[in-house]
């Protein structure tokens, strides 16, 4: 008996695609990746490249499961504001302080 795959998701790159099916295989759902066929240079370079959009299959009798569990997870606060974007705020933020503290410091440092 032969097994009929099932494109789930097509994700951004092969480290996404290599954690979802992590997360299938956690789960008891076995995968592929194939990186797409109209990925930039993939007739150049095959599945060498890790940029570009990889497609995940599963076997056709788990792909309800599968299905559910490549919803994401992401919690909202009541900004509508995901944890990622809210993290890169942060960390933007972070690194205007930590400038304006260098040219505090370089500028009292030059006028000693």
């Amino acid at each position: 008996m032969t097994t009929r795959w099932v494109k789930i998701t097509s994700v951004s790159d092969m480290y996404e695609a290599e954690a979802f099916a992590g997360r299938l295989h956690a789960s008891g759902i076995g995968s592929r990746t194939i990186k797409a066929s109209d990925a930039p240079g993939a007739w150049l370079t095959g599945s060498e490249n890790p940029f570009g959009p990889i497609d995940v299959y599963v076997a056709s009798e788990y792909a309800d499961k599968a299905q559910e569990l490549s919803r994401p997870n992401v919690s909202y606060d009541e900004t509508g504001e995901s944890p990622a974007r809210r993290a890169v705020r942060l960390v933007g933020a972070l690194l205007v302080v930590g400038s304006i503290v260098a040219s505090v410091i370089a500028a009292v440092t030059n006028s000693l």
